[in-house]
């Protein structure tokens, strides 16, 4: 049930109202909820790809003079590459991926392998870094990474790479998330974010350099973010309540399909530049969303389109079956949710004189008039000229309400532990998410690893729902880390007991660990978006939120930088990481309220009173248990 400023529960009002008459949960949203499923399949595949795209193979030093040799690549191998201790299954040694001997090959190359290697006294020649690099094509025809040597000292750029992706959601979510509430509306957002989806993408399979890949790379995020987010908003304001939650968590459904069907598209086309051709091309087919695509019509009508919108929910009630809504009927629901006095009579902070708490949720009654007048005001000369002045004075003004909701998550105890605490395992859980996503080494075959790990993501929000419901968040939420930690942890330490597997069996237990691990963090990741909900009060929930996502953001960028970094000092030092970050991130949500039995609270004052009543409860709890029976 939606809720008034006082709390009190009240019936459906508003543009909520048109779904009775058109239908909010009916074959329309059906097909709507199909249709934004197919971007995000898709744009799964430019979102996750960087896993096949960048991945880097085994790798040793390239010397032109032993390729003219009659000599076998193993040969070439033992005369040039020094060996060291392998940090992997087994104690056996490995061949050095950045250094090669520092020898006259000229002067080797003519004579056998068996008298070539009798010449060269090991023990007492020295080694240098490498210039040139050969690569494992077993698995990849070709990388970005073997593309442009992004190995050894040029291992940062890699993950700078992932880095920059992320970089550039954070950009899209901000820019077009503000730009389509205000003048673009959601179709349009969708289809302009699209088309710098399919242009970069395409794109980035001609670089030529490294700097115009990375570059791509980052709008084809500035495009996936924008398209992502909006169609999400478009299938939530197509519906009405009772069908609110479902849509919302069947469209996260498709993410899992495409990253499943990801590894078979990239088994096929094992060159990068064309891998990332196909994510382009196929890409293209979601032009189709300029004729299939519809636009909100409640954005619609916030926005003064009055008949845009009528047009819109008639087509809906023809498509839901039902009969075609009076003209003046639709007009008067939409009048009224935009009606100044109605709108100060929901918003009853502002009536009664409550003006800086009504601030304190970016409502006042500039902005009821502003909103009131809107369909007036759309009709004059001029009114379009003024949009973008109009976008900049609401920018800063929400710049400046960001800044002071800011500093009320600072205001009190309670709600800076909530937020400390909250944005803190929002950072964990991104950094371990993308950590096991991008990490290519926790089994031999990374096609299987990215399946299994798509496969993960749909039990991951499922099984988790009566966990939550019944225990609670907060042992949900320590329990998620804990036993990622423990399987990330026991990956690390799997090395240490092959000899007591086959090295199939092996394999095995590290997919097993390492899927359990996926399973444990895609829910916890599921579990904090609902954290950040019920934490905040409502005039700071959006702004808490948006400080967890970006922390998140921070989280997700390491994440390319300790994998990539990481396993060149030892192969599973990411992994160890992963698992005493994931342990740590158990221990801070053991300082999360239970928020199970506490009601969503308005005010931050609610939250400090929800606070004393805890407390006051634990203290007569735990005098109960002193007093003599």
């Amino acid at each position: 049930m939606p809720m008034n400023m006082g709390g009190q529960a009240k019936g459906v009002e508003g543009f909520e109202r048109v779904f009775d008459l058109v239908g909010g949960n009916g074959l329309f949203q059906w097909r709507l909820l199909f249709i934004v499923s197919l971007q995000l399949i898709v744009l799964t595949w430019h979102h996750i790809g960087y896993a096949f795209l960048g991945s880097v193979p085994d790798h040793w030093c390239s010397i032109d003079e032993l390729k003219e040799s009659n000599w076998t690549l193993e040969q070439i191998k033992l005369i040039s590459i020094p060996r060291k201790p392998d940090s992997g299954e087994t104690t056996r040694s490995v061949f050095e991926q950045c250094k090669q001997y520092h020898l006259n090959y000229g002067s080797l190359v003519d004579s056998s392998f068996e008298e070539a290697y009798a010449k060269v006294d090991f023990e007492n020649v020295s080694t240098i870094g490498c210039t040139k690099w050969d690569y494992d094509r077993s698995i990849y025809r070709s990388t970005v990474a073997t593309e442009f040597d992004l190995v050894c000292d040029n291992r940062w750029m890699a993950a700078t790479i992932q880095a920059s992706y992320m970089a550039g959601g954070l950009v899209g979510t901000l820019s077009f998330g503000s730009m389509s509430d205000r003048f673009l509306g959601r179709r349009r957002t969708v289809l302009i974010s699209l088309s710098i989806v399919v242009v970069a993408g395409i794109l980035a399979s001609f670089a030529t350099s490294y700097w115009m890949f990375l570059l791509f790379r980052f709008f084809i995020s500035i495009g996936v973010s924008g398209s992502m987010q909006n169609c999400f908003v478009l299938i939530t304001e197509h519906a009405d309540k009772s069908g609110r939650a479902l849509f919302g968590i069947i469209e996260q459904v498709p993410f899992a399909v495409g990253y499943m069907m990801l590894p078979g598209l990239a088994y096929y086309l094992r060159d990068w530049n064309t891998l990332q051709l196909s994510f382009g091309l196929l890409s293209t087919g979601l032009f189709v969303y300029y004729w299939i695509l519809p636009e909100s019509p409640r954005w619609l009508a916030t926005h003064g389109k009055t008949e845009k919108a009528i047009n819109c929910l008639y087509k809906i009630a023809k498509v839901n079956k039902l009969p075609k809504p009076k003209h003046d009927d639709l007009v008067q629901i939409i009048r009224t949710c935009h009606d100044e006095t109605e709108l100060k009579r929901r918003y009853s902070l502002i009536v009664t004189g409550d003006q800086k708490a009504g601030t304190s949720l970016g409502i006042n009654n500039s902005d009821v008039d502003d909103v009131g007048n809107k369909e007036q005001g759309s009709s004059q000369p001029g009114a379009s000229q003024n949009n973008f002045s109009a976008f900049v004075q609401t920018l800063r003004k929400w710049l400046k309400g960001f800044v002071k909701n800011f500093k009320n998550l600072m205001k009190t105890a309670e709600i800076r532990k909530r937020s400390f605490v909250f944005w803190t395992i929002f950072m964990i859980v991104a950094m371990v998410y993308y950590g096991i996503v991008f990490s290519g080494n926790l089994t031999s075959d990374p096609y299987l690893l990215i399946f299994l790990g798509g496969l993960m993501e749909v039990p991951a929000y499922t099984v988790i729902v009566p966990f939550v419901a019944k225990l609670g968040r907060r042992p949900t939420t320590v329990g998620n880390f804990m036993l990622t930690g423990i399987c990330m942890l026991g990956l690390a330490y799997a090395p240490n007991v092959t000899r007591y597997f086959t090295l199939t069996e092996y394999q095995y237990v590290r997919i097993v660990l390492a899927m359990l691990a996926k399973l444990f963090v895609s829910s916890g990741f599921a579990i904090v978006y609902l954290l950040g909900a019920e934490l905040y009060p409502t005039e700071l929930r959006t702004t808490g939120l948006a400080v967890g996502i970006f922390m998140g953001r921070i989280g997700a960028i390491s994440a390319p930088y300790i994998v990539d970094l990481m396993q060149t000092v030892y192969k599973d030092l990411p992994t160890l990481i992963f698992g005493i970050v994931a342990v740590l991130g158990g221990f801070v949500s053991l300082m999360l309220p239970e928020t199970k039995t506490l009601e969503m609270s308005d005010k931050v004052f609610e939250i400090e009173l929800q606070a004393e009543e805890v407390k006051a409860k634990e203290r007569e709890r735990r005098q109960s248990w002193m007093e003599p029976a």
